[in-house]
């Protein structure tokens, strides 16, 4: 009886855990030439780690293949920024 409630409990948790979706932060658009500028890339950032745990961003990244450059792009802008809290995150 023990087995067939654990199997119960892991196929629900299983549904669960497929019914969430991490999904990015409204990702801002990269500008024609050069790199995001930081004081748009970094509250993206802040965001993106608040929202999106790190063993949630391949998901998130495979459901959205295309905003994947640009949330690189202002991730990568906002990580070289001179933002003390950005670069300990």
């Amino acid at each position: 009886m023990r087995i067939g409630r654990s199997v119960a409990v892991l196929a629900a948790l299983s549904l669960f855990a497929a019914a969430v979706r991490v999904e990015f932060p409204p990702v801002p658009p990269l500008p024609s030439s050069g790199w995001p500028r930081p004081e748009i890339a970094e509250p993206f950032a802040r965001e993106l780690i608040a929202r999106v745990p790190p063993a949630a961003f391949d998901d998130a990244a495979n459901a959205n293949r295309e905003l994947v450059p640009a949330v690189l792009r202002n991730l990568g802008t906002a990580l070289l920024s001179n933002d003390v809290q950005l670069q300990t995150s």
